[in-house]
C-alpha cells in the first residue's frame, strides 16, 4: 500500500519561559513570606505590622504560593491566641 504517516509534536518555547517565570515569582514571595515568618516567631510580634506586610506580599503572589496560604493560617491562629 505504501501509505504514509506523519506525527507532529510542538512545544511552545512559551511554555518552558512560562514555567520559569512562575518560579521567579514564586521564589520572590517566598522570601519575603519566609522574612514574615522569622519575624512571626520572635517574642512578642507586632501581628498588625506583620499582617499588613502580609497584605503587600499577597498582592504580588499571583501564583497562589503555598507557603503564603501557611503563614496566613500562622497569622490567623497567632492573633486568636493573642485574643
Amino acid at each position: 500500500m505504501g501509505d504514509e504517516v506523519m506525527f507532529w509534536k510542538a512545544q511552545s518555547e512559551l511554555a518552558n519561559q512560562e514555567d520559569e517565570l512562575v518560579l521567579q515569582y514564586t521564589k520572590q514571595v517566598n522570601v519575603a513570606y519566609q522574612s514574615i515568618i522569622v519575624r512571626l516567631a520572635q517574642p512578642q510580634p507586632d501581628l498588625a505590622a506583620l499582617a499588613k506586610r502580609y497584605q503587600q506580599v499577597l498582592q504580588r503572589d499571583y501564583f497562589h504560593s503555598q507557603l503564603g496560604q501557611q503563614l496566613r493560617e500562622r497569622l490567623l491562629t497567632t492573633k486568636g491566641d493573642e485574643s
